[in-house]
């Protein structure tokens, strides 16, 4: 936002105040007016009722994922939560899915990675993971095709009819 904002470079906006001041923005409304896609906690209550282990791996630091996820109500539910800066490396790199899939103890294969952005599908992919692609939120809908994901779906319902 930084860069697009104020016209700089990713490698400044990194590192500008403006970014500090931001973030910091962020976090103090961290969960003002935000709230879950249609259909999925629809879909998560499937999934809990299933007895289907999911969790959550984004790029998002730790700062900001746990108070988003506790004031939604899904940090209790989900059964592994990876961020950003939990390992050393993020996604597209697969080994945050791969460190989620070791705490929850499961394999790659056994499980989908449903994503919004190309990294993602990357990641998934690169995992050994089923991948789903979403055509809300991130990604562009007109680039979804490009990422070559094993499932593209256009609702949250549509998940669990791929879920196996």
């Amino acid at each position: 936002m930084i860069s697009e904002g104020f016209a700089l470079p990713p490698s400044v906006s990194a590192k500008s105040p403006f970014r500090d001041r931001l973030l910091q923005h962020y976090l103090t409304g961290i969960c003002v007016g935000t709230t879950l896609f249609e259909g999925i906690d629809d879909l998560l209550e499937s999934l809990d009722s299933r007895r289907s282990p999911w969790g959550i791996v984004t790029n998002k630091p730790a700062r900001f994922t746990i108070p988003l996820l506790k004031a939604l109500g899904l940090a209790s539910r989900a059964a592994v939560v990876v961020s950003g800066d939990t390992l050393s490396v993020a996604k597209p790199d697969p080994a945050p899915l791969l460190h989620a899939c070791t705490v929850m103890n499961v394999s790659a294969s056994n499980c989908i990675y449903v994503g919004d952005d190309e990294r993602d599908i990357i990641a998934g992919a690169s995992a050994g993971m089923s991948t789903i692609a979403v055509s809300w939120g991130y990604g562009k809908p007109e680039e979804i095709p490009n990422w070559c994901a094993d499932h593209v779906v256009s609702s949250a319902s549509d998940i669990l009819s791929i879920h196996r």
